[in-house]
C-alpha cells in the first residue's frame, strides 16, 4: 500500500523522535498530530502504542488535564503515516491563563523566606477560600482553569490547581487518584522537609461552602490517617509514613515555627496550645479564646474573642500578651512582616517591623533611664550643674 504524507506532517525516523513530537503536541494542547514515519514500524508497534501512556505517566498535571487519544495507522514495510487525535479538559489559551494566575499568586502570596510547611498551608488555604465545590461551570469543572477563572470546580479541578501552585512554589507534588466511598476522587501528595504527606484541599473545603472557613482535617496526613476513608493504589505513589502532623486534623487554627506548632482546638476548647513535633510534648501558651492565629518572628497574633475580637499578640513563650487595636479583627494573614486583617469591614495592614522597632526603642529608653537613675544615686554630685 502506498503511503503519502500530509503537508503538515512531522517527519521522524525513530520511536524516540516520535515520542518527542507527540510530547510537544500534547503539552501544547493540540487536538491532532500527523506523523510521517520513515522506516518499518511493524516491529515497533507495541512501543508506539505505549507512547501516550508513558507521557501521561511522566507528567501528573498533563494526565489530570487529559481526556483521551486515538491513533490511526497507514503503513507499509518502509514508511507510515500515523494520525493522532487528542482531547483535553482545557485549551492552550486556558492553560496560559492558569499559568498567569499561578504567577500572580506566587508573586503576591509566596515569599522566599517561607518554609515548605507555610507554603503548603498558604496554597491549601488559597484554593479552599477561593473555590466552591460544584460541576455547574461554563468551562470544564475538572480543570484548574475553572478554579482560577470561575472559582468553582470538582475535586479534579481543586487538585490540578493546587498542583500547579505547589509546583511553582518549589514543592515536590503528586496528583493522586483514588476513591472515597467507591466514588472516584483526587488529591495531592506534597513533600515537606524531605517527607511526603497527603493534602486533600477538596475535603478541606466545607460543604455547603462557608466563606472564610478552611478545615484542617486533611492537611499533611500520613498514609495510615488518610486510609481511614480514602483508597488508592499505594504502589503507584510515594509512601507517606510520617505521622508528625496527623494531630492537625483536630485543630482550628495552626502555625508552625521551627519544630513547634501553635494551635487552637477544633472542639472549641479555650487557649493557644504548643506542640514540640520533635519531642512530642505539649503545653498551653495562654487560656485566651483566640481565633485567626498567625505568626511573625517570635510573636503570635490573633483575634481575642474574650475582648470583642480585638487584635492581640503574645510572645511564643507565653509572655507579654498585649492588645494592638480596639476593633473587631478577622482573617489575619502575614507576609513579609506585614499583617493583613479585616477590620471595620475592609482589609487593613499593619507593619509589624515598625511595632518591633517601636518596642525595642521603648526598651532602650527604659534601660537608659534606669542607668541614668542608677548613676544619679551613685554619684549625685557629678550630674549637677
Amino acid at each position: 500500500m502506498e503511503v503519502s504524507a500530509a503537508k503538515d506532517a512531522v517527519t521522524v525516523s525513530s520511536v524516540k523522535g516520535l515520542k518527542t513530537a507527540v510530547s510537544r503536541a500534547m503539552h501544547n494542547y493540540e487536538g491532532k498530530l500527523i506523523i510521517s514515519y520513515k522506516g518499518n514500524i511493524t516491529p515497533k508497534m507495541e512501543q508506539i502504542n505505549r507512547v501516550v501512556e508513558q507521557l501521561l505517566a511522566d507528567d501528573d498535571y498533563l494526565a489530570g488535564s487529559f481526556k483521551e487519544s486515538n491513533i490511526h495507522y497507514q503503513y507499509n514495510s518502509s514508511s507510515a503515516i500515523i494520525n493522532y487525535t487528542f482531547s483535553y479538559h482545557t485549551s492552550k489559551s486556558q492553560e496560559q491563563y492558569v499559568d498567569a494566575q499561578v504567577k500572580r499568586f506566587i508573586n503576591e502570596e509566596i515569599s522566599e523566606k517561607m518554609s515548605d510547611f507555610d507554603k503548603v498551608k498558604a496554597i491549601n488555604n488559597y484554593i479552599v477560600l477561593n473555590t466552591k465545590y460544584g460541576a455547574d461551570t461554563k468551562s470544564s469543572a475538572h480543570s484548574a482553569y475553572a478554579v482560577f477563572k470561575e472559582g468553582k470546580a470538582v475535586c479534579q479541578g481543586y487538585t490540578l490547581a493546587a498542583y500547579k501552585l505547589y509546583q511553582a512554589a518549589g514543592i515536590d507534588v503528586r496528583y493522586v487518584v483514588g476513591y472515597v466511598d467507591q466514588v472516584a476522587h483526587s488529591w495531592n501528595l506534597v513533600k515537606v522537609d524531605g517527607k511526603w504527606y497527603h493534602v486533600d484541599s477538596t475535603f478541606n473545603d466545607p460543604t455547603p461552602d462557608r466563606a472564610g472557613k478552611v478545615s484542617s482535617k486533611y492537611f499533611l496526613l500520613s498514609d495510615s490517617a488518610l486510609a481511614e476513608d480514602h483508597r488508592w493504589v499505594t504502589k503507584d505513589y510515594q509512601k507517606a509514613s510520617d505521622t508528625t502532623y496527623n494531630f492537625i486534623r483536630d485543630t482550628e487554627d495552626f502555625v508552625k515555627s521551627g519544630d513547634e506548632v501553635f494551635y487552637t482546638k477544633a472542639d472549641g476548647s479555650r487557649g493557644i496550645h504548643k506542640r514540640d513535633t520533635k519531642l512530642g510534648t505539649e503545653k498551653k501558651v495562654t487560656n485566651t479564646n483566640a481565633k485567626y492565629l498567625v505568626k511573625a518572628g517570635d510573636w503570635l497574633y490573633f483575634s481575642n474573642k474574650d475582648k470583642n475580637g480585638y487584635l492581640n499578640r503574645i510572645h511564643m513563650d507565653g509572655s507579654n500578651q498585649m492588645k494592638i487595636n480596639e476593633q473587631e479583627s478577622s482573617d489575619l494573614k502575614v507576609l513579609d512582616q506585614i499583617l493583613y486583617f479585616n477590620g471595620d469591614g475592609k482589609e487593613q495592614t499593619l507593619n509589624l517591623e515598625g511595632i518591633v522597632k517601636g518596642e525595642q526603642k521603648k526598651d532602650y529608653d527604659n534601660l537608659f533611664s534606669y542607668i541614668e537613675h542608677f548613676f544619679f544615686q551613685l554619684f549625685p554630685g557629678k550630674f549637677r550643674e
